[in-house]
């Protein structure tokens, strides 16, 4: 337990600096980065952990590249998150506002809020996942490839979800 509370104060230095790294110059787009950060950062890290967790076991030292996957791990777990809060009509997640309840805050003015502050928040997770995939590029594509497959999955688990919802009748 000792060590994964050690891998979780790494990952959140890391996910400081994946966000501080990005290109983003835009006062609106640099606001949807603060709260993506601020979302990846409430997360448990467990997922990220395991994979450094696994790499130090193997390798007795924790790589670059070990962190990155790690990193890129929790962004795209975080923007399954998000889409899922929007599935599920989640308003929060980890205890505070869901990413689509957030950025309300930045289209105040909107005509029909609900749906463009979702948009928005669909947009938010498609970044965070090409940024991810991003990062993992500089690692192996295999790795993509494979960390690709395990998120279509889950993809389909969502859709599947709002499907089945559609047929069953749940008390």
């Amino acid at each position: 337990m000792e060590e994964l509370k050690k891998h979780r104060e790494l990952l959140k230095k890391e996910i400081n600096n994946f966000f501080d790294e990005s290109l983003i110059t835009k006062k609106e787009d640099v606001k949807i980065y603060e709260f993506f950060k601020e979302y990846a950062l409430r997360g448990k890290f467990i997922r990220g952990s395991l994979v450094l967790f696994v790499h130090e076991f193997l390798s007795k030292k924790i790589s670059e590249d070990a962190l990155i996957t790690a990193v890129s791990v929790e962004i795209l777990h975080s923007a399954i998150l998000m889409i899922d809060d929007l599935i599920d009509k989640d308003d929060t997640r980890r205890g505070k506002p869901a990413i689509h309840v957030k950025v309300r805050e930045l289209i105040p003015n909107s005509k029909d809020l609900i749906h463009d502050a979702n948009s928005v928040a669909q947009c938010t997770a498609l970044i965070g996942t090409y940024y991810a995939y991003a990062s993992l590029s500089r690692v192996n594509p295999l790795l993509i490839k494979t960390i690709s497959e395990e998120f279509t999955k889950t993809g389909f688990a969502e859709l599947n979800e709002v499907i089945l919802a559609q047929k069953l009748s749940v008390d």
